[in-house]
């Protein structure tokens, strides 16, 4: 039995059915699935140290004095 809410798709659907029902780029199912999860865990990778460095630079600003900067 299919399930009616698309956006939980059955350990029986295909990856190329599951795109159909999300409505979504034919294209998409000719991605090889370990690519793309391998592409998004490196856009999250990169994301998260992207957050983590701005919030360095701040933390640094922060502790700078700022009768010390050299213009």
């Amino acid at each position: 039995m299919l399930n009616e809410n698309p956006a939980c798709a059955d350990a029986g659907t295909t990856y190329s059915e599951f795109i159909k029902m999300m409505h979504l780029p034919s294209q998409l199912a000719h991605v090889d699935p370990i690519v793309a999860s391998f592409c998004g865990g490196a856009v999250g990778v990169l994301s998260a140290f992207m957050v983590v460095e701005a919030n360095n630079a701040k933390a640094q600003e922060k502790r700078r004095c700022q009768y010390c900067e050299v213009s």
